[in-house]
């Protein structure tokens, strides 16, 4: 399997973990939506290599964290959500 390849392999894996099920992984991320775990299986040189390789800019790195932008656990969504909830209650 070429590099390339496995990257967008891997990108697959983080899109889905990141931004839809973090809890299947047995993943929190904070307030903002960014992991800071350690990955064991796979190497943070990687991870960064393949999100910095994404084209579809998916995925934010800040401070050795990383979040999806895109997706259910993203801010906006999670901005957008609580706008929601409190116009329901209010």
């Amino acid at each position: 399997m070429s590099l390339k390849h496995k990257q967008e392999a891997l990108l697959k894996v983080l899109n889905y973990l990141l931004a839809y099920r973090p809890d299947e992984f047995g993943l929190f991320p904070d307030e903002e939506g960014y992991l800071n775990e350690e990955w064991t299986s796979v190497k943070k040189s990687d991870i960064l290599e393949a999100i910095r390789s994404d084209k579809e800019g998916k995925f934010e790195i800040k401070d050795e964290k990383v979040r999806s932008i895109k997706g259910a656990h993203s801010p906006q969504k999670k901005t957008t959500s609580r706008l929601r909830h409190q116009r329901i209650w209010h």
